[in-house]
């Protein structure tokens, strides 16, 4: 079982915070609403809560704009330079 807490700021889009029921250290955090037609829901995950750090591969980068130099080992991965709208991005094939 999961604890989530809903947030929501009047400048931004109102998210849920998926958090360990045991210790409450937030999990994952992600949109309240379905990603629209042609795009992926965007999910923030703290990697430091997560025991198997090795076995998941990033699809994607935000926030590029203000990347440090060692980002370059990253290049095969879809970046986005800001946020997308709505937190939501469109779909990556591979």
């Amino acid at each position: 079982m999961r604890k989530s807490m809903k947030r929501g700021w009047a400048f931004a889009t109102a998210r849920t915070v998926n958090a360990c029921p045991e210790c409450g250290n937030r999990i994952y955090a992600t949109t309240d609403e379905d990603a629209p037609e042609g795009t992926e829901k965007l999910f923030g995950i703290r990697v430091g809560t997560i025991t198997q750090k090795d076995q998941l591969r990033s699809r994607r980068q935000i926030w590029t704009r203000s990347a440090q130099p060692w980002i370059n080992d990253f290049l095969d991965i879809p970046a986005l330079e800001t946020q997308p709208d709505g937190h939501v991005a469109p779909v990556h094939k591979e």
